[in-house]
């Protein structure tokens, strides 16, 4: 089973998400041109992180689905944004073009919208239902 990791300047790189999270992402971050000490995760194309490193000794191929375009992340805590200055900040293993990176936006934006309205109605109904009580 494999996926295709995109990062950079419109590169991407084929995986094989047979082998344990830990694995695969040591694999993603030397074959996708990060540091060493880069803390990496990956995002489907509607932006939906994937948490692999949550669970390092899981497989990858639980996580993901066969032939996934995925999109390489950089994680980026709150104390290290804290402990450097706005102007030192250092940008993420990505270049996506514009257009790219709205696309992702706009698409989470959307997948966000569409969990708060079910969750919103689920509400209601509960709230109907126990006025009938």
């Amino acid at each position: 089973m494999f996926v295709k990791v995109k990062y950079g300047d419109e590169k991407e790189q084929l995986c094989n998400t047979y082998c344990r999270n830990d694995i695969f992402l040591e694999f993603v971050k030397s074959q996708c041109q990060c540091q060493p000490e880069d803390v990496i995760d990956l995002a489907d194309e509607r932006g939906l992180i994937k948490h692999l490193r949550r669970f390092p000794q899981d497989y990858a191929k639980d996580f993901l689905k066969d032939r996934e375009t995925l999109i390489l992340l950089s994680i980026v805590t709150i104390n290290q944004l804290s402990s450097q200055s706005e102007d030192s900040l250092e940008s993420p293993p990505l270049k996506f073009n514009t257009t790219e990176l709205e696309e992702i936006k706009q698409a989470r934006s959307r997948s966000r919208n569409a969990y708060l309205t079910k969750r919103s109605s689920a509400r209601r109904g509960a709230r109907m239902v126990s006025r009938k009580n």
